[in-house]
């Protein structure tokens, strides 16, 4: 074992920090710096049938962000986060377990209620 200075969590979060594009910087904060808490819920879902015999998936997403204090005090902050939503294919049995598909790319949720579009190539049973 080597002796000091001992690695600790500040020495990981520079390395990630470095590495993460400046974009994607505010995920570092939420995850290592700050007690981030997020409210998500999908409001609404509709599918529609596509020319090309695929299927359009558009979900309204309620999604909230938090940030917490060390006594437990919420507040509210902007929102502006990528958002992933999971379009199911199949229904749960004890032999075939629902397994998410993902259908593009996660949503950046832009404000507290936002839309997201996919189109998978299967009607899909589950939203």
């Amino acid at each position: 074992m080597n002796g000091p200075p001992y690695p600790d969590t500040r020495g990981l979060v520079e390395a990630l920090r470095r590495q993460t594009p400046p974009d994607l910087q505010y995920m570092i904060t939420d995850m290592f710096e700050t007690i981030t808490l997020y409210d998500n819920k999908a409001v609404s879902a509709k599918v529609e049938p596509t020319a090309d015999h695929k299927y359009k998936v558009t979900l309204i997403v309620d999604a909230r962000k938090m940030r917490a204090n060390g006594e437990g005090a919420e507040t509210q902050i902007p929102i502006h986060d990528l958002i992933e939503v999971g379009v199911f294919k199949a229904r749960k049995t004890a032999s075939s377990p629902c397994t998410p598909r993902r259908c593009g790319s996660p949503s950046r949720a832009r404000s507290s209620r936002s839309s997201s579009t996919s189109r998978p190539p299967a009607p899909p049973l589950t939203l």
